[in-house]
């Protein structure tokens, strides 16, 4: 088994050639080359762990959208506001220097009020990991509820008005956005940062969206959804559960990379690089 294996022949693949495959996936694209076609990319651009913490926050909720979009909106988000300033920021502030910024249905209000509330979060809790951990204690482990407690918690602190930067808190949806920051933070690879450890991998949900949906069908998840939601995402992580039980999302990024069509012999040019 290797990375060549064509889309349409993984209906194919089952037990220990399904494994070898995601072997090989994983092999082939979880590297640092491949980091600018994900924006993850941005994460790495800092080394405090801090900044690399709030970068992630920021980049993950803004990955709605082509990547090439989402690379040019963070870029220009990050010129204007580090993240090491973020946790003295104002909404006032955050508004001033994002003047005419918007991306894709989140408006320069909407992320100046995002902003803020990862500040407000930030002097209250001392950093995400310890608000999030909060969240799921509360929660007691449901990591449905953590999300929910999150958004609720989250919206509390906004001045104003969020929209989907952050899922409602009765939403229905996999929270892919959510699940995805949280796999930046809590694995650890060439790809993920592995900054946290009061989550324990084997308690992530996988970042579910329209490539890992129909991937996962092609390879014989069944009950899905027609559109990506919270119970298809408890679906996909568990069958990727019974392939790699204390790392589930072991498989996401090289997945994802394979079901757009990136070559695994592909190297992205990064173009220019903003370095902090």
């Amino acid at each position: 088994m290797d990375a060549k294996v064509k889309f349409k022949e993984t209906q194919e693949l089952r037990g220990r050639d399904l494994s070898e495959f995601l072997e090989s996936l994983y092999a082939a694209y979880t590297k640092e080359a491949f980091l600018p076609t994900d924006p993850v990319w941005w994460v790495h651009r800092y080394r405090d762990r801090g900044e690399q913490e709030v970068a992630g926050w920021v980049a993950a909720s803004l990955a709605v959208g082509k990547v090439g979009a989402i690379h040019r909106s963070l870029g220009i988000l990050f010129e204007r506001i580090h993240p090491g300033e973020v946790a003295r920021l104002s909404y006032r502030d955050a508004l001033r220097r994002l003047r005419g910024l918007s991306h894709r249905f989140f408006s320069s209000e909407m992320l100046a009020s995002f902003l803020a509330a990862t500040g407000e979060i930030l002097r209250e809790w001392g950093d995400l990991e310890t608000w999030a951990a909060s969240c799921r204690d509360r929660a007691e482990g449901d990591m449905r509820k953590t999300f929910r407690l999150m958004s609720a918690s989250f919206r509390e602190c906004a001045p104003g008005d969020i929209g989907i930067l952050l899922p409602l808190p009765r939403s229905g949806g996999p929270w892919k956005r959510v699940c995805l920051f949280l796999r930046w933070m809590v694995r650890r690879d060439a790809v993920d940062l592995g900054l946290w450890s009061s989550f324990p991998p084997e308690s992530l949900l996988m970042p579910v969206d329209v490539h890992i949906l129909r991937v996962s069908r092609r390879l014989g998840v069944a009950g899905l959804s027609a559109s990506p939601s919270f119970r298809a995402a408890e679906r996909i992580t568990s069958f990727f559960r019974s392939l790699s039980p204390l790392d589930p999302l072991r498989y996401d990024f090289a997945l994802t990379r394979w079901s757009m069509g990136v070559e695994a012999s592909f190297v992205p040019k990064t173009g220019r690089t903003i370095l902090h």
